[in-house]
């Protein structure tokens, strides 16, 4: 899966995926909150144009992984020009957001 990830521009990091597509993807905010000795308290994801979280199984579409560091959500509905922003509230009451871009190919 290393070859759909564009990371040439760090401001606008793009996958590439299918329009088609339900795939989990991780938002990580480890080496930051390390760095805080702080965690995740709370996430809200935020679409980007056209794309959806999957609640279908994996309710409310995202999880907070063990440890309370690392975000994934279940992104489906993708169009051009979409992405989605993670936001997240830590323990210590800081807030940051992390945003990926949807690059759309059949695949």
């Amino acid at each position: 899966m290393t070859d759909t990830y564009d990371l040439t521009n760090p401001l606008k990091p793009t996958i590439l995926v299918d329009p088609n597509a339900v795939l989990d993807y991780p938002y990580n905010f480890t080496e930051w909150l390390d760095d805080l000795a702080d965690t995740i308290a709370s996430a809200l994801m935020i679409p980007i144009g056209t794309v959806e979280l999957d609640v279908s199984g994996h309710p409310p579409g995202f999880v907070i992984n063990p440890g309370n560091k690392i975000v994934v959500a279940w992104i489906k509905g993708f169009t051009k020009g979409s992405g989605m922003t993670c936001r997240v509230t830590t323990a210590g009451g800081r807030v940051d957001d992390r945003s990926i871009y949807f690059k759309v190919k059949e695949r």
